[in-house]
């Protein structure tokens, strides 16, 4: 049995590609095609893949395959999309799964998405499968699965794993067991405001913390090219001469590779962003998470992203996240995680909607092999 696969971006090879690995441990020949920067990732994770260059090449390296698995990938390049269409030209009838590895993928390419209708499409929770439909609309709604992001496998660690690495990290990054640790995981557009609105959180509540930053990775690849995001970066620079003349904290940058997001995680006290997976991942360790998402910046941006299609980030909707829409409630919420109560309003939810009992990449492989044999 065969089946051809592929991947563009890094978040979506961070599901496809642990798929891919339980296919081939079960003897399905499995063949992964990755560019951009799943290609990366990939390789990082010692995952064999081959790259990707045009639907034709990968179809024609396949020769026939019994399915088709790919990630509905949402940037630049949708090589699943030119894939699908290819085998419709070709007329090669075969089923076609795809993957989500965040909530309403595909929403922001949602025209081009709605040119095809696949016969799965293997979802997070029963707000993503509901969101698969929306992009998806001649799609059966009992197609759309919630089978939980593979990418969350990760995550499954036991408490004393957790305990000792957050010990290690903090011993390597300089960290007092009795400061507040305070991550910020940006992401790309309106992230230099929402940067600044915690740091004037932060200087409001007015107790000393040690904030961890981290830009997003793609503010440094286009750092020395076409200045895309040379305004995010000062307004980022510029929240930072607030927090320094506050005086009363410590920064610690934490951008580009050398820096684990699972370490920065581990030490901190609560994680802070917009609507970053980062959260997610927050989450799935059970950690204090806040998400700025004033109007005008944070949920204006997540508007533009999910072209209104969701009226607030997930998460926050499902109580599993602090939803921080002013400036009053961000100050109270940071109290509250300060002395470790954020968690009485938000823990018992994150169990219920961000599952990383190491079994998602599984059971969508299970849905294959059931499909394929």
């Amino acid at each position: 049995m065969k089946v051809l696969s592929v991947c563009f971006d890094a978040g979506p090879a961070n599901n496809v590609g642990p798929v891919v690995e339980c296919l081939r441990q079960r003897g399905i020949e499995a063949i992964l095609f990755a560019g951009g920067p799943a290609a990366s990732v990939l390789e990082k994770a010692g995952i064999e893949f081959l790259p990707y260059t045009t639907a034709t090449a990968a179809i024609d390296a396949c020769d026939q395959f019994d399915l088709f698995y790919g990630a509905i990938d949402c940037n630049s390049c949708l090589p699943s999309l030119e894939i699908i269409l290819e085998m419709k030209e070709r007329g090669i009838i075969c089923p076609v799964y795809l993957q989500t590895d965040y909530w309403g993928s595909g929403i922001y390419r949602v025209d081009e998405w709605k040119q095809v209708t696949p016969d799965r499409v293997f979802c997070n929770d029963q707000r993503d499968a509901e969101l698969a439909e929306l992009i998806f609309p001649k799609m059966a709604p009992a197609n759309a699965l919630a089978s939980g992001w593979p990418w969350l496998d990760a995550y499954k660690t036991s408490p004393s794993e957790i305990a000792d690495m957050t010990k290690q990290a903090m011993e390597d990054l300089g960290i007092d067991p009795d400061e507040i640790v305070v991550f910020f995981a940006g992401q790309l557009n309106r992230t230099g405001k929402v940067f600044t609105e915690l740091i004037e959180g932060i200087v409001a509540v007015d107790q000393p913390v040690l904030l961890i930053g981290r830009q997003h990775p793609a503010m440094l690849l286009e750092r020395d090219q076409d200045e895309k995001w040379a305004d995010e970066r000062k307004q980022w620079k510029s929240a930072l001469s607030k927090f320094e003349q506050w005086g009363k904290g410590r920064y610690l940058d934490c951008t580009g590779p050398n820096y684990n997001v699972q370490l920065l995680i581990a030490v901190s006290d609560v994680v802070v962003g917009a609507f970053t997976t980062t959260l997610i991942e927050a989450s799935a360790w059970r950690k204090q998470t806040i998400a700025v998402l004033y109007p005008e910046s944070g949920m204006q941006e997540w508007l533009d992203v999910t072209k209104g299609s969701m009226s607030n980030f997930p998460l926050c909707d499902l109580g599993a996240c602090g939803y921080a829409n002013d400036s009053n409630e961000l100050v109270r919420l940071l109290r509250l995680a300060y002395r470790s109560r954020l968690d009485d309003e938000i823990g018992s939810n994150q169990s219920k909607c961000v599952v990383a009992n190491g079994g998602n990449a599984r059971r969508v492989a299970d849905e294959i092999m059931r499909q394929i044999n």
